[in-house]
């Protein structure tokens, strides 16, 4: 699965299309630097390497002439930042990840959220 991503994004990327990943998984055996670290590796070989104390990635790319990442190291429990979403190269809009994560969980009814998350009220 991790390797179809990888070579997905790869894929889409080359040919020009902008992704913003959020990668909140910490990494594991086959991504140990996440999965911006697999994608990196794959398309431009060069290493990158993780925060240890920001385990977790947000990444926008910004396709043209070469392949720009802008990476947000994150922690469980960091307010989501916004995040830009390229449209064009040098175009962007942000995308409000912390409303809209809030706006959904608001939305969540109260027996799902003692499912998901026993202590929340």
């Amino acid at each position: 699965g991790l390797r179809a991503f990888v070579e997905n994004a790869a894929e889409l990327l080359d040919k020009g299309i902008h992704l913003l990943i959020l990668d909140l998984h910490p990494p594991g055996k086959r991504d140990p630097q996440g999965i911006h670290g697999a994608i990196w590796d794959y398309i431009e070989d060069q290493p990158y390497t993780q925060p240890p104390d920001k385990p977790l990635t947000i990444v926008s790319y910004e396709t043209g002439p070469l392949v720009t990442a802008y990476i947000e190291p994150i922690a469980v429990g960091d307010v989501l930042p916004d995040r830009p979403l390229f449209l064009a190269p040098g175009g962007h809009v942000m995308v409000p990840l912390e409303k809209t994560y809030t706006a959904a969980w608001e939305g969540v009814q109260a027996r799902w959220r003692k499912v998901i998350d026993p202590t929340a009220g």
